[in-house]
């Protein structure tokens, strides 16, 4: 009889004590038994510790201090389950979904058919509305700083889409190619998380497939600026394309992008949304200070909402200038870096050409010269 692989299923939750135990009275009507589930909460304060204590005392609980964001939570339960050394697969969900009975089977089975296949997601529903898909996947413009659902105009019948990313809303992933890959970059904190680490097991090779038999349902998405959209998917997309894109095309895309957000955040002024207007710059003055992580600082968003209209428009301006003077750094520090890249591979083009016994004699005289150093 064919082994079964086993999975840990990692749920993250924050402050959403309903959505997860409706959750996990969905995962235990699964078709799929070998697993075990591990709840990571980031220091949630709605009594959702208690409650899961109570009532699904035989899940593996992590209960983190401090909020770490999605990556953080995330991070936590995979490097419980990780060292554990015992799961063929981690499948990774969002609090505010609802998942169908053959939503994990159908994952590995995808996953079992190909060993290059490492991420396998599920076809994403509108929970308030079930019959509606949201999402089978996305392609992704890295160029323009886009995401691209894959809305097919008729529902697919394939067993699976191979895909540029799907979301941590339900996300199965190979251990074997998290061993080769890494686990979540925390310099997001939220947004844009886990289409990096897509990103980066299509740079080793491996596939990603949307698979439309495994279906959940979620939370749909409102989209209405706040802080976070003003804030986190700005800067954090500039991460992105500043750390996947090759030369030149992230110089153009990058200044693409943040032209199209400067002038979002001037119609956000103009329209009397002044808070959110200057926390989209903010979010670019922080990419180019290398501010990740949480943003954390509670005063400056304070500050900006006491602010009366005139004060705000002297904040923006301050911000722009600000984010000026930071744009001429950052493209010197970058120029730098490929002046000195063209110079090293100038130089070893050089040192290929020359003939075998004064490559020798470079190489010995820079040996006794760094030895003499160290002694």
């Amino acid at each position: 009889m064919p082994k079964t692989p086993k999975v840990a299923i990692i749920i993250l939750t924050w402050n959403k004590k309903e959505y997860v135990l409706t959750l996990l009275g969905c995962i235990k009507s699964l078709d799929y038994k070998n697993y075990d589930v591990i709840v990571v909460d980031n220091a949630s304060t709605d009594g959702t510790v208690k409650a899961l204590r109570k009532s699904f005392p035989d899940i593996h609980l992590i209960v983190n201090s401090e909020n770490l964001g999605g990556t953080g939570g995330f991070n936590s339960g995979m490097k419980y389950a990780l060292g554990k050394g015992s799961y063929d697969y981690l499948w990774l969900l969002d609090n505010d979904v609802e998942v169908d009975k053959r939503a994990l089977s159908t994952l590995v089975d995808v996953l079992e058919s190909s060993k290059e296949i490492a991420i396998a997601g599920s076809a994403m529903y509108n929970l308030t509305d079930k019959d509606k898909l949201l999402e089978l996947g996305y392609f992704i413009d890295l160029e323009r700083g886009r995401f691209n659902n894959n809305m097919p105009p008729e529902p697919t019948q394939k067993g699976f889409v191979i895909v540029d990313s799907v979301s941590s809303c339900s996300l199965c992933v190979s251990t074997e190619a998290i061993a080769d890959v890494g686990i979540w970059d925390e310099s997001y904190f939220i947004y844009c998380d886990d289409v990096d680490w897509n990103i980066r097991f299509g740079e080793k090779g491996y596939k990603i497939a949307c698979v439309p038999g495994s279906k959940i349902w979620h939370v749909p998405w409102l989209f209405k600026i706040g802080f976070t959209t003003a804030y986190y998917s700005n800067r954090n997309m500039m991460y992105l394309m500043s750390k996947h894109l090759p030369f030149p095309k992230k110089i153009t895309g990058m200044i693409y992008k943040e032209l199209s957000l400067i002038i979002l955040s001037l119609r956000l002024l103009r329209s009397g949304d002044s808070l959110h207007s200057i926390v989209v710059l903010r979010a670019l003055t922080d990419f180019f200070d290398r501010k990740f992580g949480d943003f954390g600082d509670d005063d400056y968003i304070k500050s900006l909402e006491e602010k009366d209209t005139g004060q705000s428009y002297y904040e923006w301006t301050k911000t722009l200038l600000k984010l000026g003077v930071k744009n001429v750094t950052y493209s010197l520090t970058v120029l730098g870096s490929v002046i000195r890249s063209a110079s090293v591979e100038f130089l070893r083009g050089i040192f290929r050409k020359l003939p075998d016994e004064t490559r020798l004699k470079i190489i010995k005289r820079l040996n006794d010269h760094y030895l003499s150093k160290r002694l």
